[in-house]
Formats: C-alpha cells, structure tokens, sequence
C-alpha cells in the first residue's frame, strides 16, 4: 500500500505529462494505489492535475483499475468548460468513463447533454461538429440500450448512422470504420426490438466494412471485426441459423483471445462475453460437455473481472453463473447446479442492495441465462471518443 508521502509525491508529478504517464502506470499496475490515488485526487486534486490525467489515460474501455480515476479527471474538467463546444466535447469523455465505470443512469444524462449542446454547433458549423454529434448520437444509443430504453435507443442509433453515412460518402477509412460501428450497433437495437432480418442485413454490412478494412489495417480493426462476427453469430442464432451462428462466434473467441492475450485489461471483457455466446450456442446443438468447458471459462474470467470492479462487471458474472448452472443440471449435476445458482443469487442480490438498499432485495429477478446475445457488452458498444 502506498505511504502518504508517495502519493504526495504522484500527485505533485501529475502536473508534468511523463509524471502523470507514470502515474497512470503505477495505478494500473496495483489497484490498491488506484484507489488511493483517487482518494488523494478528490481530496487536493487540481484542474491541471485533472487535465494531465486525462490526456495520460488510455481509452476508457481498455483498463478496469483505472475507470474511477477517469470519472474523476472528466467530471472535473466538464465542470469547468466554459464554451459550449469544449462542454460537450467533456461531457460526451465522461458519458463514455461514466458507462465504463458501471454508472449508467449517470452516462445516459451526460450523453443527454451532450448532445443537446452539439446540435446547434453541428447545424451551424457542420464540419467542426457534426462528426462529433454523430458520435455523441451513436454512445446515447448505447447507454439508453443498457437501460431497457429500446425505442429511444434506436432512433439515436438511427440518426447516428444516417450522419455517419453523411460522412463516410466523402471520407476515408477512418469515416467507413466509424460508419460500420454504428451499423454493428444498429444491428444490436433492431434485434432487442424483434426486428431480426433487418439486424441481419445491417450486422452483414457492418461486417463487410470492417472485414474490408482489416485486411489493409489489421492491427486497428480486429477489435471490431471481431465485434461484427460476434453480432452476427447472434442474430444467426436468434433466426434459427444455430450452425452459421456457431462458426461466427467461434470466429469471434478466436479473435477475441488473441486481443485478450496481447492486452488483458481492454479484452477480457470481451471474450467472456464470446465464450458466453459460444457455450449457449454449443448447448443448443447439444454438444453439452463442450458448452459446460466453455461457460466455466466465462466464469472464470468474468469472476476476476468483478473482484477488481464488482459494478461493472458483477451483473455479467450473475449471468454466466446461471448459464452454468443450467450447462451442469443438463449434464446431470443437480447438486453442482444449485450451487452455482445459489451464487448468482448471491451476487444479484448484492447488486441490488448496493443500488436500492435492504429493502429492494425483492427486486432480484433472473433473465434468459444464455442471453447475452447481442448486449452492449458483446456487440463491444463501448462508445466513441
């Protein structure tokens, strides 16, 4: 644990961009100093020290340790901007840190904003702003999709790849990645919505971009390449195409496990989230020994993703421990099977009360366990910058 005068000392580096680099590298490296670097930060922490922090963290969805440090840097510098620009510009940063950090209502109401202020900006002066509204459009879609809010969902998303087809039309690569991204999401909202053929059909489009873009920028777009066939298998899946389905998440795991492997902190989320799917794909075709050594690999992962962020990640866990549970009473392990859903009880009911108090433990309620499907985690919907 680190001693006061260490974290004197960070904070009083942060002004300084290789000192607040080497902040950033220390708080990832030991959660336990994250913490109380973040302690430290909202007890003296300074506008300037906000902004170094900022610039020296890395994208909100590659780090978990991290993520409280980045609300606090965010919330900050949005409270200080002055000009209508530069405010939504923050608060469209902290909406995405927000979500990351598991604090959706709070996300939803900082893309709210956001976007409010950079309509205007962007009817005015549509080349500074409105890849920026599009943007903000495509992340509002994102977070109001995670609350349940799927008709409002769908028009942000809507609106966001009509702008981004705007866009694109006279743009680059960087314009066709941003435009398959919001088609992969798009793809997302109508399936939520039972409109499976015409996820389909944007899910096919967003995959032929990304497929196309991979092969000239590998290293960039394997993320959402992998995103797309995850999708895809999903949608496959939903529309009684359970063998297409398989092959294109398995395609995914793939993938997804080499991201994992080069950087653990920004994609294991991800392939928990494949494995998930895999398993659930796997069990309908009734190759049930298979989908149980995959779903307890989920958990696994998903397991030591909540340890270190328990608000972001638990509710996953909830969610593949009752997918084991079933993968283990189908194989004929009943007691197995209780035991693994006695412990998604156990962290729902945590999640619960830590949101309502004792007295909303009755609201624990259980979904489809295989129902990953195409959420906001699996569709890798983690916002844009």
């Amino acid at each position: 644990m680190p001693t006061p005068d260490d974290l004197d000392l960070t904070l009083a580096d942060l002004g300084d961009e290789a000192g607040a680099a080497a902040a950033v590298r220390a708080a990832q490296a030991d959660p336990g100093r994250a913490r109380a670097l973040l302690a430290a930060l909202e007890r003296d922490g300074t506008d300037a020290m906000a902004a170094a922090l900022a610039r020296a963290l890395p994208t909100p969805h590659r780090t978990v340790a991290l993520r409280p440090l980045g609300v606090w840097a965010h919330t900050r510098l949005a409270a200080g901007a002055a000009e209508d620009g530069a405010r939504a510009r923050r608060l469209h940063d902290l909406s995405m840190w927000l979500w990351a950090a598991g604090r959706r209502d709070e996300a939803v109401a900082a893309a709210r904003e956001a976007v409010a202020l950079a309509r205007p900006l962007a009817d005015a002066r549509p080349d500074a702003f409105l890849p920026g509204l599009a943007r903000g459009l495509n992340n509002l879609g994102i977070w109001l999709a995670s609350l349940g809010r799927k008709t409002e969902a769908l028009a942000a998303t809507e609106e966001a790849v009509a702008l981004k087809r705007r866009l694109a039309s006279g743009g680059g690569a960087a314009r066709r990645a941003d435009l398959a991204s919001s088609l992969n999401n798009l793809g997302g909202r109508l399936s939520a919505l039972g409109r499976r053929e015409e996820a389909l059909a944007a899910l096919q489009e967003a995959f032929a971009l990304h497929r196309a873009l991979a092969e000239a920028h590998p290293d960039a777009v394997l993320p959402d390449l992998a995103s797309s066939l995850s999708n895809l298998g999903a949608v496959l899946r939903a529309l009684g195409r359970t063998e297409e389905g398989l092959a294109a998440t398995t395609d995914a795991v793939a993938l997804r496990r080499t991201l994992a492997e080069a950087d653990p902190d920004g994609f294991l989320p991800d392939l928990a989230s494949s494995l998930h799917n895999q398993s659930a794909a796997l069990a309908s075709l009734g190759r049930l020994a298979a989908a149980l050594a995959v779903v307890e690999e989920a958990v696994a992962l998903r397991r030591r993703l909540a340890e270190v962020q328990p608000d972001a990640f638990e509710a996953d866990l909830a969610r593949s421990l009752e997918a084991l549970s079933k993968r283990l009473a189908a194989l004929g392990r009943p007691e197995a099977a209780a035991a693994a859903l006695d412990e998604a009880i156990t962290v729902r009911a945590r999640q619960v009360e830590a949101r309502f108090g004792a007295t909303g433990l009755d609201r624990v309620v259980f979904g489809d366990a295989d129902g990953d499907g195409l959420t906001e985690e699996d569709t890798r919907e983690k916002g844009e910058r």
